[in-house]
């Protein structure tokens, strides 16, 4: 059973694990409640969230490397599995980062194009957090590790799907989904709810339990700092057309060892 306890910090000695997984397949290119196409949502949701995550490891004038990010697209062209975007530590990715910002452009492909294979996104994720645990083992030390997908919130095969995301469960990573939903599926948004919020949509009532429980010290940073509504049951769930769910999930997990949740000396904004 997956623990709700306290979830490690991150430190350059320690350093996070960040794996973003975007949903490329074609039903992506359907517009959302927020009057852009899903996939251009996903792929500048995970833009923002690196923004976010660069600010945590400022020091100085320099960006440590205290978190190394993975971002995976899955369905992408038809025929096609999971493929490694692109991946490294949080300072190899500041110059392109900063320039996209800059132009207003975006680093990533918006591609909406193939089958829906959520499993072989998993499945990839898994091997990564595999690779990234065994190559920690002599070092001194492992912080967090998040795994966040952006996904219109169905799969043509949920089973491996569920055995590809327990896995990932199991090695004490969080895992979050950000279900993007189409125009006229949402009232408001939905953030880290502890019931099922597609408990009668048979297409998508499985991705609340491949959600992870939220750990406490996260609950109450969430209680305490944003005034969320969240409890001990909360899942690391969110549905909405934002382009800022997955920063917001980033800013609450990513807690800086002898630094609060929130911080001030941010430089990429």
């Amino acid at each position: 059973m997956q623990r709700n306890n306290d979830f490690p910090s991150y430190s350059a000695k320690s350093p996070a694990f960040v794996v973003f997984m975007i949903d490329q397949t074609a039903s992506m290119m359907n517009v959302s409640l927020g009057g852009g196409d899903r996939a251009e949502i996903a792929a500048i949701n995970v833009q923002n969230a690196i923004i976010e995550i660069l600010n945590r490891c400022i020091s100085g004038i320099n960006i440590k490397p205290r978190a190394y990010i993975s971002v995976i697209g899955y369905g992408g062209q038809v025929g096609e599995t999971a493929e490694i975007i692109r991946e490294g530590w949080a300072n190899d990715w500041a110059e392109d980062i900063v320039k996209a910002k800059t132009n207003k452009e975006c680093i990533f492909p918006i591609i909406a194009n193939g089958a829906a294979s959520m499993n072989e996104g998993f499945r990839l994720a898994e091997d990564l957090c595999n690779n990234w645990t065994f190559g920690r083992k002599d070092t001194e030390g492992m912080g967090s590790v998040i795994i966040i997908n952006l996904t219109k919130g169905t799969t043509i095969d949920i089973e491996d799907t569920h055995k590809y995301a327990f896995k990932i469960m199991s090695q004490n990573a969080l895992l979050y989904n950000i279900v993007i939903p189409a125009e006229g599926e949402l009232k408001e948004d939905i953030l880290f709810p502890d019931y099922n919020p597609f408990d009668k949509d048979t297409s998508r009532n499985w991705i609340f339990d491949i959600s992870s429980l939220l750990p406490k010290d996260i609950v109450e940073t969430a209680k305490c700092q944003t005034g969320l509504v969240i409890s001990s049951k909360s899942r690391g769930l969110i549905v909405s057309p934002s382009y800022y769910s997955a920063a917001r999930i980033c800013d609450l997990s990513l807690i800086i060892k002898g630094k609060p949740a929130f911080m001030d000396d941010q430089i990429i904004r």
